[in-house]
């Protein structure tokens, strides 16, 4: 699968694990200032505020369709495990990885299940 965000994470597994937890048990929302427009198989995201625009490839933009559409974030990393060619642990880090970066950009918010 091609990764969709890249980044490290200089914490402990441990820490990364209750992390990943808390995430998991999330859902993940547009933000109401962001237009999403699909692209082919990609997608891009405009921030309306900024007028700044996100693109996402084809793997991000369907891990994105995934954990906005599910009631958790969870529960869409589980329909995508078999989705893409690769370790299902790594398309549950790098779905994290790139929702994280979404809500980091205030693209995407992660609320309350």
């Amino acid at each position: 699968m091609p990764h969709a965000v890249s980044g490290t994470w200089a914490a402990s597994s441990v820490a990364r694990s209750d992390r990943v937890e808390n995430i998991l048990g999330m859902r993940a929302v547009a933000a109401e200032r962001v237009l999403v427009k699909e692209v082919g198989d990609e997608a891009v995201l405009l921030d309306l505020d900024t007028e700044t625009y996100f693109g996402l490839n084809a793997a991000g933009a369907r891990i994105f369709t995934a954990v906005t559409a599910a009631r958790t974030i969870g529960d869409a990393l589980a329909g995508l495990a078999g989705a893409f060619d690769a370790d299902p642990a790594v398309v549950r880090d790098d779905a994290i990885d790139l929702v994280r970066a979404l809500a980091l950009r205030k693209l995407l918010r992660l609320v309350d299940a």
